[in-house]
């Protein structure tokens, strides 16, 4: 799970950003989050019920390195990140097969 990230998580970090007035947050504004969605792997890791940190044991070796996110099941956080997204981007459609591009389309709707 590369690049997995919680939109909200990033809401709430910008805004904390911006009550410190870290430079960078008053140099910029937060429109919208934006999730890239890899159509040839979305639909097959949606059903992933193993947790992310069992999911990713062969990279994260330290649950500490990610607490709370890496206990959570795959599926759920990728609902979590499609569901809280401002806009959807499905990537890599060249690489998916016509059911897995479907069916990433048919999760996403």
């Amino acid at each position: 799970l590369s690049g997995v990230g919680d939109p909200q998580a990033i809401r709430d970090n910008w805004a904390l950003a911006m009550e410190c007035q870290l430079p960078a947050a008053l140099l910029t504004c937060l429109a919208r989050v934006i999730t890239v969605v890899d159509a040839s792997s979305f639909a097959h890791d949606w059903q992933d019920t193993r947790k992310a940190l069992l999911r990713n044991e062969a990279v994260v070796h330290d649950s500490r390195q990610h607490p709370g996110r890496s206990q959570e099941m795959v599926g759920q956080l990728l609902a979590n990140q499609v569901e809280l997204a401002d806009v959807l981007i499905v990537n890599k459609c060249d690489l998916a097969s016509d059911n897995e591009l479907q069916s990433t389309l048919h999760v996403l709707q």
